[in-house]
């Protein structure tokens, strides 16, 4: 089995937002309010669109023996409590099909490794609360609940949780992690997703 992590281009556009909504449809069932609809937020054309423009996100895609099956974003941190030198995922998704294939393991890995690069010493990511296994994968990368919460509207006003490491100190199933290059296009209005479960 091969897995490999690269940048994503306008070509993944269509993989992407079906990875995204698939892993939207089984990690967020019971959890995020039917009425929210991810179709109207991830839309290819736009995702395409977003892709080409340079920005201060890095979007990242997993393949699978060739086959895109993960995607990640990752950028500075948007909330106004972090501070300096904080970068944060912002998006994390693996396709139902390849979970507990060692996709997200290595989408996280990647992620660290780019904060790192470009200069962040601590990394955070927002998740829901009433996910159990996406909270054990976030642990079990290292990273740990620093006691903020939130309710957006994105995601139905369900209950996120932050976590958070310190780059400096960063480990992904027992392995360190090695900064290298930020390469950033940006990601703006889509509802950014940092949350599923069965994320490995």
């Amino acid at each position: 089995m091969t897995i490999a992590v690269r940048a994503a281009t306008t070509d993944d556009a269509d993989s992407i937002v079906e990875v995204s909504l698939r892993a939207w449809e089984e990690g967020f069932r019971g959890i995020v309010p039917k009425r929210i609809d991810p179709r109207q937020a991830w839309n290819p054309e736009r995702l395409r669109a977003r892709l080409r423009e340079p920005g201060e996100t890095e979007h990242s895609v997993a393949e699978l023996e060739g086959r895109v099956m993960g995607y990640v974003v990752v950028g500075p941190c948007r909330d106004h409590d972090a501070p300096a030198r904080t970068g944060e995922i912002w998006a994390l998704y693996v396709h139902p099909d390849a979970w507990r294939l060692g996709l997200g393991r290595a989408l996280v890995r990647h992620a660290f490794g780019e904060l790192g690069g470009a200069g962040f010493r601590a990394a955070t990511l927002w998740t829901l609360a009433e996910s159990p296994s996406a909270r054990a994968f976030y642990e079990a990368c290292g990273l740990a609940r620093d006691g903020a919460s939130q309710r957006r509207e994105a995601l139905g006003s369900s209950l996120e949780i932050r976590y958070r490491i310190a780059l400096s100190e960063r480990r992904v199933g027992g392995r360190a992690v090695r900064s290298c290059r930020l390469c950033l296009p940006s990601l703006e209005q889509l509802y950014v997703l940092s949350q599923r479960s069965a994320l490995e």
